[in-house]
């Protein structure tokens, strides 16, 4: 398997943004879903069945969870696959070009984790990459990211933030977290997630915009045991699109 590109959580910017979400606020591309409601931990992530069929779980449903991949995660019947965005446009549009639907947010990519995703806003008439977004995808440092490593294993907390995560195939994102957190050197251990377990969540992040069938429906995509949920890590499904949920504090 191997390891794609990561990023930097930026030092003072995504700091605030972070201690703001805590707080129960959002980032201007959360604005539209809050409404999706509070989450419990992923501790719950054990249970929980798969399937949108009989409509979207409620929001802190264990199955809508990124699962740890040594538990048996894969929902039966296949998984919910994103469908053509009804709102963004189909292919990233280039910084500072026209635009309709001021407020409209949309992102591009497939990396694993939200970090490496292209944000775009539609801010009076022009995209723009939100001011949090600019300047913050790095590649992990060479030798950091073994081959998929076993949930619980030994590693060595490198010179990166807490959140940014090793990307392997499958959706899976795989961190290196010390006790404390952050402390470069520090002895740590890898936890691994997976997508939910709910079939109706894609198994890759959905970005935001793209189309989707189970309105009403929440996913989370991100680590959630240290602190609050990584930036853009939940998705909810609302009016036919995927867009970013409101941010989750466990603290």
């Amino acid at each position: 398997m191997t390891v794609s590109v990561s990023r930097r959580v930026l030092a003072s910017s995504s700091l605030l943004w972070l201690v703001a979400a805590c707080a129960g606020k959002s980032s201007s591309l959360d604005a539209a879903a809050g409404q999706a409601g509070a989450s419990t931990s992923l501790g719950g992530a054990s249970g929980g069945g798969g399937g949108g069929a009989a409509g979207a779980l409620p929001p802190n449903d264990p199955a809508n969870f990124a699962c740890p991949i040594d538990q048996v995660c894969t929902p039966t019947g296949g998984r919910a696959q994103v469908l053509p965005s009804p709102t963004c446009p189909p292919s990233q549009p280039a910084e500072g070009s026209a635009c309709t639907s001021d407020g409209l947010s949309c992102s591009y990519g497939e990396s694993v984790t939200g970090y490496c995703r292209n944000y775009l806003s539609c801010v009076g008439d022009r995209w723009k990459t939100p001011d949090n977004r600019q300047d913050v995808c790095v590649m992990q440092p060479a030798g950091f990211c073994p081959p998929l490593p076993t949930q619980g294993a030994a590693c060595e907390v490198g010179d990166v933030d807490v959140f940014v995560a090793c990307e392997y195939a499958a959706g899976v994102a795989c961190y290196c977290l010390g006790n404390p957190v952050g402390i470069t050197g520090a002895p740590g251990s890898w936890e691994c997630y997976g997508p939910p377990r709910n079939a109706a969540c894609p198994e890759l992040l959905p970005n935001l915009g793209d189309g989707c069938s189970e309105n009403g429906q929440v996913c989370h995509y991100g680590i959630q045991q240290q602190g609050c949920l990584a930036p853009y890590a939940d998705v909810s499904c609302y009016r036919g699109a995927w867009e970013a949920s409101q941010a989750l504090c466990t603290l």
